[in-house]
Order: structure tokens, then C-alpha cells, then sequence
């Protein structure tokens, strides 16, 4: 109707979008569902949704020295894993897990030194997650990314490289959440 669809009128008497973070109003795939009719459009929200974490795992597999077949075989294996297929039916906890390679690529692609896109990127994907809105899946990754960067921090030369590195991490997850909620307060 040429509106922005930020009132439900269905629920209750009324019910703000944006106050409900599962609706995921502000998670850039499911903008498809104001294009095309509900159940192609969460077609392609599910679909885009195994490819990207499909994708992310052959992305981090290979960055990690993986070989290509051994790469899918990874991709394929996160994407269909148990917990993705059994939560095929909580869409925004499987949209936010979806982004979880591409986070630790992010964080691996920081490890060395400060890589701006890298760390736009880190802080963007966390934002994604958020706006997913699944919010224990997020909780769960920045929980995992932590513990992640305390264990490999070993392999940093030097305590200045492994705090630089520790600080990239954390800057970018603050950032992402604080821009996921700013947008938020903005619209």
C-alpha cells in the first residue's frame, strides 16, 4: 500500500512490529515477504538462509586450509546439521545461526592486524544476527567468538598482538549491537 509495515493491526488491538524482535522486521531477507506472496517468499528466506550458512562454513573451511572437496563437505555438513534442520520451524533462530561461519571468518581475517572491511564486516553480522531475531543465538556466537579468541589467542606472537586482537574482536561486537539497536530506534 506504499506504507511502511511497522503496525500490525492483526494482534490485539494493535501491535508495533518493532517491538517484537521474532518478527525480524529489520532482517534484510525477510524484506521478500513484502514482494512476494507468503509462501514463496518464505521459500526463498529458508532457502537463502541454508545457502548462506552453506556458503560461510566453504568460506572459513578454506581460509582455514581446507582443501575444496573437503570445503563443501563442511559446507553441506553445517548447513544441514542437526540443529539446522531440526529448527527449520524457528526461522529466526536458524537465520541468526546462519551467520555464524561468516563471523569466525570475520574474526580469523582480524587476527593479524586491523583489516577495516574485515572488521565492518564482523560488526555487520553481528547486527544481522540480532535483526534476525533469534537473541540467544547471538548471545550464544559472541559466547563462542570469546571463548574462540582466548583459545587461539595463544598462537599470536606477542601480548600486544593478542590484546589488539582481542580488542578488534570486541570493538566490532559492541559496534554491531549498538548499530543494530540504533537503527532500530531511528525507524
Amino acid at each position: 500500500a506504499g506504507s511502511l509495515p511497522l503496525w500490525n493491526p492483526s494482534e490485539f488491538s494493535g501491535f508495533p512490529w518493532l517491538a517484537t524482535g521474532q518478527a525480524g522486521i529489520l532482517y534484510p531477507p525477510n524484506w521478500i515477504a513484502a514482494l512476494l506472496p507468503p509462501v514463496p517468499a518464505m521459500t526463498v528466506v529458508v532457502l537463502s538462509t541454508y545457502l548462506i550458512a552453506g556458503l560461510g562454513t566453504y568460506r572459513l573451511a578454506r581460509h582455514l586450509g581446507a582443501s575444496p572437496p573437503a570445503a563443501v563437505v563442511g559446507g553441506y555438513t553445517y548447513a544441514l546439521s542437526g540443529f539446522m534442520v531440526a529448527h527449520l520451524g524457528h526461522t529466526p533462530m536458524v537465520n541468526a545461526a546462519a551467520w555464524l561461519p561468516w563471523l569466525f571468518l570475520a574474526v580469523e581475517h582480524l587476527r593479524g592486524r586491523m583489516r577495516w572491511p574485515w572488521f565492518a564486516a564482523a560488526a555487520g553480522i553481528v547486527a544481522l544476527q540480532i535483526a534476525a531475531g533469534h537473541f540467544l543465538v547471538p548471545a550464544y556466537a559472541g559466547l563462542a567468538v570469546a571463548i574462540y579468541v582466548a583459545v587461539a589467542g595463544g598462537e599470536v606472537p606477542g601480548w600486544r598482538a593478542r590484546l589488539a586482537w582481542v580488542g578488534r574482536v570486541a570493538l566490532a561486537g559492541m559496534l554491531g549491537f549498538v548499530g543494530k539497536n540504533i537503527d532500530a530506534a531511528v525507524i
